[in-house]
């Protein structure tokens, strides 16, 4: 599963985007935003969504566990 994460407030993230999740790191909420396998996809993803979050960031999990890709 490869996901974006975004940098902002749950709030503003909401706000704009809908299916928005989350994960705990090191007692931080870390914001994602779209799922799939398919790389090309969620690079097209980010590419849209970096108008709104330019620190957006492409990451992958693998069991529920982020993993480096």
């Amino acid at each position: 599963e490869i996901s974006l994460g975004l940098v902002g407030s749950e709030m503003c993230i909401r706000d704009r985007y809908k299916n928005v999740d989350f994960y705990v790191e090191k007692g931080i909420y870390k914001y994602t935003y779209g799922e799939t396998s398919d790389f090309n996809s969620i690079r097209k993803m980010r590419r849209t969504i970096a108008k709104d979050f330019k620190d957006a960031f492409i990451i992958a999990f693998k069991d529920g566990k982020k993993v480096k890709y």
